[in-house]
């Protein structure tokens, strides 16, 4: 080789050496930007399968270290949000099958079942199972994020014509008896019906005592206004014959007291033992046959007028 060529071999190898280095470690920055910027893109779209292989690419060393720890950092990120799934693929005798191939979307996932998680994107798909010689089965799943080993549990049906397919259906055994086709006898009171009305009848019983409770005091206390009313008349029998005037004044005001006191308990008693008999007269029986708890109104006509009467059994 002569000498320029020489000279020539040597600068074009110096040219490579000093330009070539810098030029391709510029274009693998620009590949790891890229790979962290269409990373983040998937990731927004819920395509965390396709984002974590970018993420990867823009990950290893040859990074410029800024890109790479960003990447590294995302990586981490999407591996907690990414969910995982189990498939548990039966047959119709309940027996696992492992000789699956999933398909998501139309797109092959899994070519055999292993019982390992296996990571999906996010969002409702399509998915596919398919056994050989068998109908393959299509499920509409919905994956979560942050979801993490989830189990889906396939049933495939056995292939048509298989024994397990044709098997006739059990007969029924000689001891079963035949189903009646009478309708049940409707019983004249359920126990809902029986318990509600027990429970009327004890409010009423209660209110119906405290009813008699207010007569009783209405009469206590109506006796204590004659009372009153005899000790006014003995102290001041009139406006001319008043002996001991301040006496008769307080048995007066002692009379209208206990008269207000024993009107009010008369009327709230009498009506707490009416609605008491109400309720007890009303309730649902809670047995069956003659002599059931009831209420009627039957009229009455006599010679000095007409009228009605409140007949009740309990």
């Amino acid at each position: 080789m002569t000498t320029p060529a020489r000279l020539l071999s040597f600068f074009f190898a110096a040219a490579i050496v000093l330009v070539g280095p810098p030029a391709l470690a510029e274009d693998m920055k620009l590949k790891c930007i890229q790979a962290n910027t269409d990373a983040q893109s998937l990731r927004r779209e819920g395509k965390l399968s396709a984002a974590r292989e970018q993420l990867r690419m823009c990950s290893e060393s040859k990074c410029p270290s800024l890109v790479s720890a960003d990447c590294i950092k995302r990586l981490d990120e999407l591996e907690n949000a990414q969910p995982t799934v189990i498939f548990d693929v039966f047959d119709a005798s309940g027996h696992e099958l492992n000789e699956v191939t999933v398909t998501v979307d139309g797109r092959n996932l899994l070519d055999r079942l292993g019982g390992t998680a296996v990571a999906v994107d996010l969002g409702e798909h399509v998915v596919t199972f398919a056994v050989e010689g068998r109908p393959a089965v299509t499920q509409k799943l919905t994956f979560r994020e942050g979801e993490k080993s989830r189990h889906v549990r396939v049933a495939v049906a056995d292939a048509p014509g298989s024994a397990a397919a044709v098997a006739p259906a059990a007969e029924p055994a000689a001891s079963q008896e035949p189903a009646s086709t009478e309708a049940p006898v409707a019983e004249s009171s359920s126990p809902s019906a029986e318990g509600s009305g027990r429970t009327q009848r004890t409010v009423g019983y209660v209110v119906g005592g405290v009813g008699l409770a207010g007569l009783a005091a209405g009469g206590i206390f109506g006796y204590l206004t004659i009372s009153a009313k005899h000790r006014q008349t003995d102290n001041c029998s009139s406006q001319t014959k008043c002996p001991d005037y301040e006496t008769a004044s307080d048995a007066h005001e002692d009379a209208k007291t206990f008269g207000t006191i024993s009107t009010v308990a008369f009327i709230a008693g009498g009506a707490a033992t009416v609605a008491g008999a109400v309720l007890v007269l009303t309730a649902k029986p809670t047995h069956s046959g003659v002599g059931r708890p009831g209420l009627a109104l039957r009229p009455s006509v006599a010679a000095g007028g007409a009228g009605i009467t409140l007949l009740g059994a309990w």
